[in-house]
Parts: C-alpha cells; structure tokens; sequence
C-alpha cells in the first residue's frame, strides 16, 4: 500500500497538483517505507553486531571452532527473526514468540554494550568510564534532589 500511494502521489509532483496534505502523505509514506526497509535489515544487523561483539569477548585458540561458533550463532539469530516473523504473520499476537525474540534482541544489545564497554575501559581507563557513567546518570544534580524530595 504505501509503495502504491507513493508513486500515485510522485507522479503528481511535477505537475504541480499536490496540496499540503499530499506532500505530508507523501513524506509519511516514504518514513514508513524506510522504517519498513530498516526492520527488514534488522535481524542481519542483529547477528553481526552480536557476532562481532562476541569475538572481542571471546577468544578461541583454534579459529575453526570460532568460525562454527560465529556461523551457528549468526544462523540461531536470522532463524529466530524468521521464526517470528512467519508467525507474526499467522497469529496477530503470540507472546511466546514475542518474548522469544525480545530476549534475543536484549541478549545481543548487553553482549554489544559489554564489549563496547570493556573496549572504552581499556582504551580511556576507569576513572574516565566512571566519570562518563556518573554525568550520564546523574545529569542535573538539583533535577536529582527534585526528583528526591519533591
């Protein structure tokens, strides 16, 4: 559908028949296309960013059972995208493959924000990542005794 509206309303542009709400339709039709195309790349994304984290995490003495480890571990990850997504499309709602692919989803985000945190660890040192930690948690310390005591 949005595919269709988008050229029915690009045709038009250059005749110079689109009013306001066209042009916003339009925007609003390109956003979700893109939104789409992101979604769609989403499970690829995932499995890399994942793959790549663990590497850095994990080193293996022989790079054939780190290269078995990485492919199995990058096929469970599109399998579970696959899975969700063939059922997504047979069930309205299925909580088991929701939290199914939820708990994916946040198990490669904390592999990715440990190894990303063990590497500015590394590289700055730990009074740096401290002092980052605490004026990102804390940002106004007045907010924080507002916050407190109201």
């Amino acid at each position: 559908g949005y595919v269709f509206i988008t050229k029915q309303l690009g045709s038009r542009i250059g005749s110079g028949d689109l009013s306001f709400r066209d042009v916003l339709i339009l925007l609003f039709n390109c956003v979700m296309l893109w939104a789409h195309f992101a979604s769609a790349l989403l499970p690829g994304i995932s499995a890399f960013w994942t793959n790549d984290s663990l590497s850095y995490l994990i080193e293996f003495s022989d790079p054939t059972k780190q290269r078995i480890f990485t492919t199995t571990l990058q096929m469970g990850i599109l399998l579970v995208h696959l899975f969700f997504a063939w059922r997504h499309h047979q069930v309205a709602f299925d909580a088991g493959a929701f939290a199914l692919v939820s708990l994916m989803n946040t198990a490669t985000a904390v592999t990715a924000l440990c190894s990303g945190s063990i590497g500015l660890l590394s590289s700055l040192g730990s009074a740096v990542l401290l002092a980052v930690t605490l004026h990102a948690s804390l940002g106004n310390f007045w907010s924080l005794t507002k916050l407190l005591n109201p």
